[in-house]
């Protein structure tokens, strides 16, 4: 009896003292980052749901687990260059680079980036990391050149017996020091030395649970102790060691996702090169940076971006989500979110997109009032995506719908030089 006594006791203090807690608002920029699998022991289900995405492949070691393409020898040769890949006895992957009259080159293979659509290749030039021409379809389980995955024309041929130039062959090349790494990390950080060289570090590689939910050290350290998170449990308020997306408001939840989909460009390029990426979860993410739109000029060229987008301005290409969401009268006006539709954790890894908001069903939250035939076809052949966010966004060997919800006017896309939504899907059907 004396010992439920004492733990009552113990309890009731500790209510009171994380009470006290409750109400210290952090400043998350201080945190530090500890990895998702030091939450696996208290989130065990949200860390399995979150292990199955895809985001969590966005950039992983080059070891037989992650590495997706067949590295057995086969060669892809591409106007006059043969790369052959191949993995050696201690079990690393290497590219191996031939053209007439030229020295080979070879490099070896020492991270991976993607698992979805096709996977992409790093190898390291000391301080540099960079991506490699040459990456993996995964539906077609083939080899393919980069060049291939942009709507850009392929370099003219070289004559008979020759190659391309090197230059056009490793046209997108990119260094992932100060590209790559801030989308496909946790607290990604060029570490752009006075010398050119770099320093780069990351908490975590790929998108981990603290590039959404905030730096978690301090929520990991202080939730070790049972009896803090039961007292936490009967309180019912949110722990402030932690950030929740779902807590968020609807523009600072969009800020979150917009991080990474949703291309833009620093106010102050310098320190991000040097410091990295100052944002966290929570973070008004204009105060940092801006999102590209058709008329965002760079370094005074207003037309520096205008091929990204549709006349109308609306995004063609992807990882420009958020701009189409903000184009959006529906999040305007508040009412929208990239949780309404998607979630890490309660959908399939393909799109991330909630059983609750697959068909119809996410606009029919809002729009429930409708008149049945309002779009004059039957519900069975077409859906609201097919009409008003149409499939006229590019990216990863791919049509996409755009996130810009919008009332389809052919009259106007024509105009406008733009696919309309009538088009897309009577084309499609073989009646135009």
């Amino acid at each position: 009896m004396g010992g439920l006594v004492a733990l009552a006791m113990l309890v009731g203090f500790e209510s009171m003292r994380v009470a006290g807690d409750l109400g210290h608002v952090r400043d998350h920029h201080e945190g530090s980052y500890v990895g998702a699998a030091a939450f696996r022991r208290c989130h065990g289900s949200r860390y399995a749901s979150w292990r199955r995405t895809h985001h969590r492949a966005m950039t992983a070691e080059a070891t037989q687990e992650n590495v997706l393409g067949a590295f057995d020898g086969r060669t892809l040769t591409y106007l006059g260059v043969t790369a052959r890949m191949s993995r050696d006895t201690d079990g690393k992957y290497w590219m191996r680079f031939t053209a007439p009259d030229r020295a080979p080159r070879q490099v070896e293979v020492v991270r991976t980036v993607g698992s979805h659509r096709y996977q992409q290749y790093l190898a390291r030039d000391d301080d540099v990391y960079f991506r490699l021409p040459i990456a993996w379809q995964i539906d077609e389980a083939r080899f393919m050149h980069m060049n291939e995955a942009f709507l850009t024309p392929d370099p003219p041929a070289p004559p008979p017996g020759h190659a391309v130039d090197f230059a056009d062959y490793d046209r997108h090349v990119t260094r992932w020091n100060d590209n790559c790494i801030f989308c496909h990390n946790v607290d990604p950080d060029p570490g752009l030395r006075s010398d050119g060289h770099f320093e780069s570090t990351v908490a975590q590689l790929g998108i981990g649970c603290e590039a959404c939910h905030g730096p978690g050290a301090e929520h990991e350290a202080l939730n070790t102790d049972p009896v803090r998170r039961y007292a936490l449990h009967l309180s019912g308020r949110p722990d402030p060691t932690i950030v929740s997306p779902r807590r968020l408001s609807r523009s600072r939840a969009n800020d979150v996702c917009g991080r990474c989909h949703g291309q833009r460009k620093a106010q102050h390029v310098g320190p991000f090169l040097r410091e990295g990426d100052p944002f966290v979860p929570g973070d008004d993410l204009a105060e940092t940076t801006e999102p590209l739109f058709v008329d965002t000029p760079l370094g005074g060229d207003e037309h520096a971006f205008e091929s990204r987008f549709w006349r109308d301005g609306t995004p063609r290409l992807t990882a420009y989500e958020l701009q189409g969401l903000l184009l959006s009268a529906c999040t305007m006006r508040g009412e929208m979110s990239c949780l309404d539709c998607h979630s890490m954790h309660e959908a399939d890894p393909a799109m991330q997109v909630r059983e609750t908001a697959r068909g119809d069903a996410a606009c029919e939250a809002c729009h429930e009032h409708l008149e049945p035939n309002h779009s004059r076809h039957a519900p069975t052949s077409a859906s609201c995506y097919d009409c008003h966010m149409p499939r006229i966004v590019y990216g990863l060997l791919g049509a996409h719908i755009s996130h810009r919800v919008e009332t389809p006017m052919p009259a106007r896309d024509a105009r406008l030089g733009r696919p309309d939504a009538c088009t897309l899907c009577h084309v499609q059907e073989g009646e135009g």
